[in-house]
Parts: C-alpha cells; structure tokens; sequence
C-alpha cells in the first residue's frame, strides 16, 4: 500500500497491511510540512533463524512503532527513527520489510537453544 504525503492532513488517516506474516496497523498524522508521524502496531510472526543450532522456527512478535516519515532528505539530525520517501509515496510494506530485516538481522536461539546452559562447542 502507497500512500501519497498530500493525501495526509491534520486528521488522522488509518491504515492496515499486511506482510510475510506481520500486520502493520495504525494511523498516518502530518506533523510539519514536509514530515508525517506513523503511529502504529506490529504483530504477528517473523520466521527467525536460531544463531546456535541453524533451526527456522517462527518468533512471535507485538510492538508498538512510531515513526517520522520524511518526503525530503533529512540532514544534520541523528534520529535512527527518521524514514526518508523523496518520491512523496510512503510505501507502507517497505516499512514492515524494514522492521522485519532489522529483527531478523539481530542475534537470536530458538526456544529449544535459549533453555541450554551448556556453552556452544566450538571447532578450529
């Protein structure tokens, strides 16, 4: 789902998808001329893979996101929580791609590996 920046005012504008598992559901504010605020939830279930024992299992996942949406570069602000659309489209799945990338980027064991107490052998 696209949304366009100058279809999004002062009113809240709501949205829901849906992607590889998760559902990305909440509202769209402007907040400045060039910047829109995504107050939203992420739910649902990411397949991981398990960083000990190589095993994909499916991690559950409920969070709330916020954001601020740019249509214009954003320079000389450190804010990790900045998204940057210059074609004036924000592209609602590339948001939930992004969210899904940065869990899945991070370390993780599956439940079976997370109960072990036992160090991980290793081989040279």
């Amino acid at each position: 789902m696209k949304i366009s920046f100058a279809k999004i005012g002062k009113t809240p504008i709501e949205f829901e998808e849906t992607l590889r598992g998760c559902r990305l559901k909440g509202s769209l504010l402007k907040i400045s001329r060039h910047e829109v605020e995504l107050d939203s939830t992420l739910e649902g279930e990411v397949e991981m893979i398990c960083d000990r024992c190589a095993e994909e299992y499916l991690q559950r996942v409920e969070s709330p996101l916020k954001l601020t949406l740019s249509e214009v570069a954003v320079e000389g602000r450190n804010d990790l929580d900045i998204m940057e659309f210059p074609d004036g489209m924000i592209d609602i799945a590339s948001i939930i791609e992004s969210e899904i990338n940065a869990m899945t980027a991070e370390y993780h064991y599956c439940p079976v590996c997370s109960e072990r107490d036992e160090a991980q052998e290793l081989e040279f």
